[in-house]
């Protein structure tokens, strides 16, 4: 057995298990693993990180230790589990909601239409809560699953980048409170690495966007309708709605030859997006050009 400890943190790693404690909250993590593979771990002050060091390009993928269980999850049915993930607006799923009791298996790769938006996910316990993210994040894919037995998985796999492994796979852990809140672990991670653009930077480069702040954001629709829009626009605009997003009045993409629920693709026209704009409101496209190169 291998262990290490900080004042926040402590590992213990055996040939049949990994297990990880919070001290400040308490809680102890569990994962299972049957050992295949090996990963090197460096304990940091507030985070732990895992590494996959690439030695076989024959593999076609590698499941980072990451579906790690609050101990008693499975022997203790009055402990809860849920699963915080950034897909669309973004999920919180409550593992003991009898409404998803079926087993299934899902796999999202990252940043696509049906994906995640941002490498990351938590696990919320009743005491505290896990987060993970996926440094390497160009090339895995998040899966989701309930075995029979009813135990859940939600899972980093890392595939093959050209047709092999290529390039060393890291991941961090942060322990966190049991909330929503676990995500802000994630905002404070991206500021730390440079990476975060405040809306005020925005705006010196974007200065219309200062106009959405406040205004109402109104989704017309896929589909193309007979619908007067300018006039509806304009009877919203007497109701007291003086600044609004409208979108989309049409589809940035490569060509229209395509139906939307068997639908054409909204398309307005020069003259209706301009009678919009005279309202005062802004318009945006939908783009499907920035999809289709993920």
């Amino acid at each position: 057995m291998h262990q290490m400890n900080n004042d926040n943190i402590a590992i213990s790693i055996s040939e049949n298990s990994i297990v990880i404690t919070d001290k400040k909250r308490g809680v102890d993590w569990k994962l299972n693993g049957n050992g295949l593979l090996s990963f090197d771990y460096a304990l940091r002050d507030d985070y732990i990180e895992v590494k996959y060091v690439c030695k076989d390009d024959n593999l076609q993928s590698v499941t980072m230790p990451s579906s790690f269980s609050p101990s008693g999850t499975y022997t203790d049915r009055s402990q809860s589990k849920k699963y915080l993930f950034p897909m669309r607006q973004g999920m919180l799923w409550d593992t003991n909601d009898s409404q998803f009791s079926q087993t299934f298996e899902f796999g999202y790769p990252g940043y696509s239409h049906d994906a995640f938006g941002m490498p990351f996910f938590a696990i919320l316990g009743d005491k505290g809560g896990l987060l993970h993210i996926a440094e390497t994040c160009d090339d895995c894919t998040w899966a989701i699953s309930r075995s029979e037995d009813g135990k859940t998985h939600f899972d980093n796999i890392q595939n093959q980048s050209l047709g092999s492994m290529r390039y060393d796979r890291v991941i961090r852990i942060y322990f966190t409170d049991p909330t929503i809140t676990a995500a802000k672990q994630y905002k404070k991670y991206v500021i730390e690495q440079g990476r975060f653009i405040s809306f005020k930077e925005k705006i010196k480069t974007c200065p219309s966007m200062e106009k959405s702040f406040g205004a109402l954001m109104c989704f017309i629709g896929y589909c193309q309708d007979d619908i007067d829009y300018v006039e509806n626009f304009r009877r919203l605009k007497e109701y007291g709605f003086d600044r609004a997003l409208v979108y989309p009045v049409r589809f940035n993409t490569y060509t229209l030859d395509f139906k939307m629920g068997g639908q054409p693709p909204v398309n307005l026209s020069d003259g209706e997006i301009d009678g919009i704009k005279e309202l005062g409101y802004d318009v945006a496209p939908w783009t499907h050009i920035g999809e289709a190169l993920f």
